[in-house]
């Protein structure tokens, strides 16, 4: 069940990236307000899986969702357009960078949906 929630995630966000790519090259806007809904994404995956199986696997699971996000996503928003960097900024330095802050980015967002579904529904019981 695990491995098939972080397959929704990862169809759920890929979905997202190029909805958000191919409205900002169509509309002119920003490719970075798009943000919010990754925040929004990510804050989700780890308050379901806070629910369902505690801390450990919501991260795990807010992380691997990233790790499709940050390579199959940016491929695609870069494809589309706006995620695209400019040439003397596509080094292998900006690429390791990036990688790791929104791996990071994911894993806090994710820590404040689990600590949300603690507040409001208390600890889990993982595997009860």
């Amino acid at each position: 069940m695990f491995w098939k929630f972080v397959g929704v995630g990862a169809l759920v966000v890929l979905a997202f990236d190029t909805a958000a790519a191919l409205a900002s090259a169509r509309f002119g806007f920003s490719y970075s307000f798009a943000i919010v809904g990754s925040i929004l994404i990510y804050s989700s995956i780890g308050f379901l899986a806070f629910r369902q199986w505690g801390l450990g696997r919501a991260l795990a699971a807010t992380i691997l969702v990233q790790i499709v996000d940050s390579t199959l996503g940016w491929y695609i928003s870069w494809k589309i357009g706006p995620g695209a960097l400019p040439p003397d900024q596509a080094i292998p330095s900006v690429f390791v960078a990036t990688f790791v802050f929104v791996i990071v980015f994911a894993a806090f967002f994710g820590l404040v949906g689990s600590a949300l579904a603690r507040v409001i529904y208390g600890p889990t019981n993982p595997g009860a």
